[in-house]
């Protein structure tokens, strides 16, 4: 039966060749597939290691408090206190605010 298929796929029609303008599906490029190989055992052994719950755990929390660290750090840069406004400015206007 694959000789059939094979035989059926290098028949070109002669008109579909002197035609370029039309699409001929016949006329289309293969795809060319790339072979699949057994992984190797250090590729198997790397897997067995990331597939482990204790190591995933492990990993996750290095991970999540180094970015902690990090977004801590850059969120400790930044300017919260407004546009200049002095706090003790704001404290006697909410004190002026009381007493009204």
């Amino acid at each position: 039966m694959d000789r059939n298929l094979e035989s059926a796929e290098a028949v070109v029609p002669a008109a579909s060749t002197s035609t370029e303008s039309s699409p001929d599906p016949a006329n289309k490029p293969k795809k060319q597939y790339q072979q699949l190989h057994m992984p190797t055992q250090e590729q198997m052994a790397q897997d067995d290691f990331m597939n482990n719950c204790a190591t995933r755990t492990v990993l996750s929390g290095v991970l999540g408090a180094g970015l902690g660290v990090v977004f801590g750090i850059f969120m400790g840069t930044m300017d919260t206190t407004g546009s200049g406004v002095d706090m003790a400015a704001e404290q006697q206007s909410f004190r002026q605010g009381l007493n009204v």
